[in-house]
């Protein structure tokens, strides 16, 4: 679509409609979660991070979900409900206890809320 046509359908739109759908658009976009290219949130990438150091996890890769709000605006600022972690060391059973205790730490969950799977060595 050309400029000039964007200018004129615009022109036909109230000022007040403008201003709260810019409100709008910056809350959407102040409350929703922190996500990167690789699609991780913040607290995914340093929780991963964190349990990559344990000995024999390898490169660990965490998905977190949160509980549900009433509010519109809940995103990844609530409750942890549960969490999956991908490590290529998760068949030693050592690991998954130590992978499984740390997460429970870190997002203050129950261990049976802590789901712990074994990833291909090359990923």
């Amino acid at each position: 679509m050309k400029m000039k046509q964007w200018t004129e359908k615009l022109k036909g739109i109230q000022p007040m409609t403008l201003m709260i759908a810019l409100i709008l658009l910056c809350l959407f976009l102040y409350f929703s979660p922190a996500e990167s290219a690789g699609g991780m949130t913040d607290a995914e990438k340093r929780i991963s991070r964190t349990l990559s150091m344990i000995k024999g996890a390898g490169k660990c890769s965490v998905s977190i979900w949160y509980q549900q709000e009433n509010s519109p605006f809940s995103s990844d600022t609530g409750q942890p409900s549960g969490v999956l972690i991908l490590s290529p060391g998760a068949r030693d059973m050592t690991v998954r206890l130590q992978l499984t205790q740390a997460a429970s730490t870190l997002l203050g969950i129950e261990e049976s809320r802590v789901a712990i799977y074994q990833m291909e060595e090359n990923e």
